[in-house]
């Protein structure tokens, strides 16, 4: 029933709902008026008591006279709730004593929900954040389920749909590291869900499961790849995180102890940013912007320049040390292989002075020795990382203090490779001859 003058009066409809297929006398277990259309009511019926489990739910667009019963082969368990978007109209959700549907073309068509909802989920409720843009569900045994931002489903359309990849439009993703600070489940040994995460998720669409894998690429207005991303390959909606920074350094290798500035990158700089993925040989890609937190008092536009720029001399300071790395055991590794070779005992010995001698330099360039990252065995890689770590994970400033810091190791760095060339110069300069007797190069 129903009244357009504040329950004066009423209009039974029961009738004409029977005529759209629904077992007369059924329960209403929910009615959603529409927010776009007066006329348009949307209601579900249950009727299991009488051994009936069949999924009714239906229409009306003239205020009740007439109805229109959705039907799916997708549909299972009796209705208990009908929602209608909040934006786009033809958006529907309903929920069933054995699952999530979803119409996106006003109830023509349905699809179960999967990803991360349980098949038999006892759906009893749906709301929808007007300011989150996030489906709510509420459950019967299975708590409170939230799918995050279902803004991608407002304009997936059938058109959309018959596509094989589509990446929806990427909000703008704003500079920051979270809003939600850590926390733990009660000492009581309470349980409580994840937060919703603070970084705008990359998603799109497949229209049927990728064979191969699928790689989102984030690539800079000049089309410079920042950062490779594994992506998901599911049928459907997928989603990905992209945490705003660009692709780890390289850092010196061969060393005892994890260095953890190997897994980590200073966050990207406001501006145009694509996402690329390539599916079946054919290149996909939309443009967003990344832009900087205004929210964030302690640190402005331009102090966050100068943050990343301090970032990446500290960067750049990584691969230079690797390289010097690198160039030290290439050499120390053509010594041991000579040192095999050689018969002379006073060249071997000559050989095995200056091997021990790169050793004893390498040993000054990283952690040769301890292995726990509690040991206090620091050197210059260990410096760099320890400035390095701080500076891209604050959202504040750069203090004049680590301003020095970071000179003190650029200093230091600049330093090892004048200490590496006057090395190297010298062991060939020592040995070169020596080694060419027995007719061994260097």
């Amino acid at each position: 029933q129903y009244t357009t003058d504040g329950g004066k009066t009423w209009m039974n409809t029961s009738a004409n709902i029977a005529k759209a297929g629904i077992a007369p006398q059924s329960w209403v277990s929910s009615i959603e008026p529409s927010r776009f259309d007066k006329q348009t009511v949307y209601a579900t019926f249950e009727n299991h008591m009488y051994g009936d489990h069949k999924t009714y739910s239906a229409v009306s667009r003239d205020m009740g006279a007439t109805w229109t019963m959705f039907s799916s082969s997708e549909f299972s368990g009796f209705a208990h709730k009908i929602k209608e978007d909040l934006v786009n109209k033809d958006l529907l959700f309903l929920g069933t004593e054995m699952g999530l549907f979803a119409s996106v073309d006003a109830g023509k068509n349905w699809f179960r929900m999967k990803n991360n909802i349980p098949w038999y989920a006892l759906v009893r409720d749906i709301q929808i954040h007007p300011q989150t843009h996030d489906l709510i569900l509420g459950t019967h045994g299975r708590g409170i389920i939230i799918v995050d931002d279902i803004r991608p489903m407002r304009t997936l359309s059938n058109t959309i749909a018959q596509q094989d990849l589509y990446i929806f439009p990427q909000p703008d993703m704003s500079l920051q590291m979270g809003k939600i600070g850590g926390g733990a489940a009660p000492i009581t040994g309470g349980w409580v869900s994840g937060n919703a995460p603070s970084i705008t998720p990359i998603q799109y669409y497949l229209k049927d499961r990728a064979n191969g894998e699928i790689k989102v690429l984030i690539k800079d207005a000049e089309g410079k790849l920042v950062q490779e991303i594994p992506g998901g390959k599911r049928k459907g909606l997928n989603r990905i995180f992209w945490n705003l920074r660009m692709t780890p350094s390289k850092v010196a290798s061969g060393g005892t102890k994890v260095d953890y500035a190997a897994l980590n990158a200073p966050q990207v700089l406001p501006g145009k940013y694509s996402i690329e993925i390539t599916l079946n040989g054919k290149v996909y890609n939309t443009p967003f912007n990344v832009v900087h937190d205004a929210t964030n008092k302690d640190l402005t536009e331009a102090e966050r320049k100068q943050l990343y720029d301090q970032n990446m001399r500290l960067y750049k300071a990584h691969e230079q040390l690797a390289g010097i790395v690198e160039g030290v055991a290439a050499k120390q590794q053509v010594l041991k292989a000579a040192m095999d070779k050689l018969k002379n005992a006073k060249t071997k010995k000559l050989a095995e002075t200056y091997w021990n001698k790169l050793e004893a330099f390498r040993s000054t360039l990283l952690a040769t020795k301890q292995t726990s990252v509690f040991a206090d065995e620091k050197k210059l890689r260990e410096e760099i990382s320890e400035i390095y770590l701080v500076l891209i994970g604050q959202e504040v400033a750069i203090s004049n203090l680590q301003q020095q810091n970071v000179e003190n190791v650029i200093n230091k760095v600049n330093d090892a490779a004048k200490q590496q060339a006057a090395l190297l110069t010298e062991t060939d300069a020592k040995l070169k001859s020596a080694l060419a007797k027995e007719q061994i190069q260097l």
